[in-house]
């Protein structure tokens, strides 16, 4: 359950989803109040979340989080598969997350309002 792993009362909100290498990616936003309340002032800090495929590929397991900035949104994994560059929306921000280890690295970009990542192939 998405609410017990984010541990948070408002509400959650899934930015972006990707299938990548077997794995599942998943953007989550989360807000201090109900997801009607969605913006700038009632965001918090979000996740970026992998899960995994089980019991014959159909049920998901949730394997580790990374906690990035407020309103993450879009994501892309970097070309030599190392690190997902993460746009977090309502913190000008965008995150690199350490594949490896899941962590955030020190690695930060200001941008205003990243609303998408894209990686040079």
């Amino acid at each position: 359950d998405l609410q017990q792993l984010v541990k948070v009362d408002g509400g959650l909100a899934g930015g972006e989803i990707a299938y990548i290498d077997g794995k599942i990616y998943v953007s989550i936003r989360t807000y201090k109040r109900n997801i009607d309340d969605v913006g700038n002032p009632g965001s918090t800090d979000g996740l970026l979340a992998e899960f995994t495929l089980i019991e014959n590929q159909t049920k998901i397991q949730h394997k580790r989080s990374a906690t990035v900035e407020k309103g993450p949104r879009h994501f892309a994994v970097t070309k030599n598969k190392k690190n997902v560059l993460v746009a977090n929306q309502f913190s000008n921000s965008v995150s690199e997350v350490d594949l490896e280890t899941f962590e955030v690295t020190d690695k930060k970009l200001e941008v205003e309002t990243p609303a998408f990542v894209f990686v040079e192939e």
